[in-house]
């Protein structure tokens, strides 16, 4: 990366030191942050930075006058030498790295052999385990096998011999069979018989149905004749009734009429009996008066003459 000194800046942007550093300040540039490693003397800016500078007033970057007679400046010196110095630094720090990453490199090929190998042996182990296992199943299923072979040659053994027990039986079977159909003829024709002696009876109970159909529907007919004569009387004893009913409704009527005057009459006695009540009981209070006031009169002349000497009653002027 290209680096200016400060003195270049000023004449690539034509500006004087005052404004340069204002234009700095604005762009927060720090210079004290970019200073050469061999004179910390000497400040510097970076291509993209005097490239934003330029954008940012408007400037245009004047190349610097190729004279071959020019002196190179002591600032710009120091710089190539820092720019050296770094560029010797990131090839040696490359360098660096680059043995870094090949010896990673063979490290990961020794660690993918170890584990390939690693791998082949306990694939060949595995894969011995499952040949071993497989030839013993092997074995195992042709024993079975035999066995079941065997097994097999007994059960068509026993077959054959229950096929030919069946075929007995079934020979015996055909012998009852034809038993039993005989005897279901015979029994057949028993059936018949009793059969026929069943229709014939119901025969019979049927003409018996009909006559009791025929009973019935007279009786029925009496009891409706029955029934409707019983209604004719009932109607007449409802009108009876009815009639009665009337009849005492008026008489109903009447009572109450009479009970109306009755209880007036008794009103008007009750009435006359409580006024005769009162008057009896103020003669009764009236005479209970003038009894007490004859008692106390006669008691007070009794005190007065035990009070009074018999001398003092004689006296002129005494009491008599």
């Amino acid at each position: 990366m290209k680096t200016y000194t400060f003195n270049e800046c000023y004449e690539l942007l034509h500006v004087d030191p005052k404004t340069f550093r204002g234009w700095l300040k604005e762009a927060n540039i720090d210079p004290n942050h970019q200073v050469s490693r061999a004179d910390r003397r000497i400040r510097f800016l970076t291509q993209e930075q005097i490239d934003q500078l330029a954008v940012d007033h408007g400037r245009l970057l004047r190349a610097p006058s190729s004279n071959a007679d020019e002196v190179v400046s002591p600032g710009a010196f120091k710089l190539l030498l820092d720019r050296v110095q770094r560029t010797e630094e990131e090839i040696a720090r490359q360098e660096q790295q680059i043995e870094e990453a090949i010896e990673h490199t063979e490290d990961v090929v020794t660690s993918v052999q170890e584990r390939l190998q690693e791998y082949r042996s306990t694939l060949d182990k595995r894969i011995t385990e499952l040949v071993l296992g497989y030839t013993k199943e092997f074995h195992e299923l042709g024993t079975r096998l035999q066995a079941t072979q065997h097994q097999v040659d007994q059960i068509a053994e026993t077959f054959t011999a229950q096929i030919g027990q069946m075929s007995a039986d079934l020979l015996d079977s055909r012998g009852q069979m034809k038993q039993w159909q005989q005897q279901q003829e015979a029994h057949n024709t028993d059936q018949t018989t009793l059969l026929g002696t069943l229709e014939g009876s119901l025969a019979g109970i049927q003409a018996r149905q009909s006559d009791l159909q025929q009973q019935l529907s007279t009786k029925v007919l009496d009891q409706a004749q029955d029934i409707a004569s019983l209604q004719s009387q009932l109607r007449k004893v409802g009108e009876a009734f009815a009639s009665k009913i009337t009849a005492l409704e008026a008489d109903v009527s009447t009572g109450m009429a009479t009970m109306v005057e009755v209880k007036s009459h008794s009103d008007r006695q009750e009435h006359r009996l409580t006024e005769l009540f009162r008057l009896l009981q103020e003669e009764i209070t009236t005479r209970q008066a003038l009894t007490d006031a004859r008692d106390e009169n006669e008691i007070s002349k009794a005190v007065e003459k035990r009070l009074i000497p018999s001398d003092e009653l004689h006296k002129p002027g005494g009491r008599t």
